[in-house]
């Protein structure tokens, strides 16, 4: 007689999922600020990329609160390490970690612990002006490319 396996529950398979992710991104917490020549390393991307997914699931979440597979999940025991590594983090990995505390202080359940943990305070001072740089930029291009009178003015000025 042949066993059949059973089929987990939805909530439990990804309640598991996100357990063992939840670990690797422990492991992955670097131990003091990252320099200069370790942005872009593979441990940096991966950090930046698991950032991306966990703040997916926490919006995902906070949207289907109903559901019993979101109810189960639990994401706060995360919050604290991404807070962590968003203040040792540089470049597109930092801002990957700084959307992912966006959104876990968008989901009610996480915004305390994000609050608790000065996430908001951190956000404000290292994501805003990194943020509003770039506003800047996109804004300058925008002009560069639709005001003559600007495109003028900028070739004047690098003479």
């Amino acid at each position: 007689a042949r066993r059949s396996e059973e089929t987990p529950e939805p909530s439990r398979s990804l309640s598991s999922v996100v357990l063992h992710l939840s670990q690797l991104l422990k492991a992955l917490l670097p131990a003091q600020h990252l320099v200069k020549e370790e942005e872009g390393a593979s441990a940096s991307r991966l950090r930046g990329n698991l950032a991306l997914l966990f703040g997916q699931l926490s919006e995902m979440q906070a949207a289907n609160e109903d559901a019993a597979v979101w109810k189960a999940l639990d994401l706060g025991d995360v919050v604290e390490t991404f807070l962590e590594m968003f203040r040792r983090e540089r470049g597109a990995a930092q801002h990957n970690l700084g959307v992912c505390i966006t959104k876990f202080c968008s989901n009610g359940r996480y915004r305390e612990r994000v609050k608790e943990g000065n996430g908001l305070e951190s956000l404000h001072q290292i994501q805003l002006p990194k943020v509003n740089d770039q506003k800047e930029k996109e804004q300058r291009m925008h002009r560069l490319e639709t005001s003559v009178t600007d495109r003028r003015r900028e070739i004047l000025r690098r003479r």
